[in-house]
């Protein structure tokens, strides 16, 4: 995730993101949801959204900032999530 975020500052650093800091950005968020344990699938759609959405509407430095702020709190989410799981799994309720 910090790589991500590192990544994010320096291509957002000259007001433009070219082709090369695009495809690095999408790495990096694949990355991230690959380590939450999402689905390839669910990976894939996630970086054509992005694409599409970089694509059309002329993404500003802000918005690059929020992606990477909304793939941090998904991947924290999830991890609280599969953590209760885990712990309904190892510790079952009693009834």
């Amino acid at each position: 995730m910090l790589q991500l975020l590192r990544d994010t500052r320096t291509a957002r650093s000259d007001g433009e993101i070219s082709d090369a800091e695009r495809e690095q950005l999408a790495g990096r968020v694949d990355a991230v949801l690959e380590s939450a344990n999402v689905p390839q699938a669910e990976r894939d759609a996630v970086r054509e959204d992005i694409e599409s959405i970089i694509d059309a509407s002329g993404i500003t430095q802000e918005d690059i900032q929020t992606i990477a702020e909304d793939v941090n709190a998904i991947r924290t989410e999830f991890w609280n999530n599969h953590d209760r799981l885990r712990d309904r799994i190892v510790r079952p309720s009693r009834r």
